[in-house]
């Protein structure tokens, strides 16, 4: 499994536009009757936390906006289909390293597709974050580099800062 991973800087959270909210709402919506349509899950993406969100949308419990980072975030999870999560740099020991298909500062394991840390959740206070990307499907390195550039623009186009990507 490839982990990418956008290391942001100087980024702004707040509350969630009312666009950001209804974008999401929406691609929800959409993704419900996606997922009525298909089969049941499998078991082996029910285990993800991916998989639990897609379990949940198809029962129509949609996710509710939390902030702008966290939206956008779920919204990269819905349209990219991965396992994608975001962390507080604050909260972190770096450097990251990968280890089997999770991800560690130096003290403990802070991201994989099963699990999130929630010791290093972001919020509005957040400064400095990264977002983790579980690339499990086989792809080539290029196009997950494209995907990274793509979602780290965007997060920058909401949030300001900048951004770098690294692929573990």
């Amino acid at each position: 499994m490839q982990i990418g991973v956008i290391h942001y800087t100087n980024i702004h959270i707040s509350d969630s536009s009312t666009m950001l909210k209804g974008r999401l709402q929406f691609h929800q919506e959409l993704l419900h009757f996606d997922l009525l349509d298909s089969d049941t899950l499998t078991e082996d993406e029910i285990r993800t936390h991916h998989g639990r969100i897609l379990q949940s949308i198809q029962k129509e419990d949609y996710l509710l906006p939390i902030h702008s980072g966290i939206d956008l975030t779920h919204f990269f999870m819905l349209e990219y289909q991965l396992p994608i999560t975001l962390h507080d740099t604050g909260s972190l020991y770096l450097p990251l390293h990968k280890k089997g298909n999770a991800l560690y500062d130096q003290t403990k394991e802070i991201a994989s597709p099963f699990c999130m840390d929630q010791t290093t959740s972001t919020s509005e206070a957040t400064v400095h974050a990264i977002q983790c990307f579980f690339f499990s499907h086989a792809s080539t390195t290029h196009t997950y580099s494209e995907l990274l550039e793509a979602a780290g623009t965007m997060f920058t186009h909401v949030h300001g800062g900048t951004f770098k990507i690294e692929l573990l």
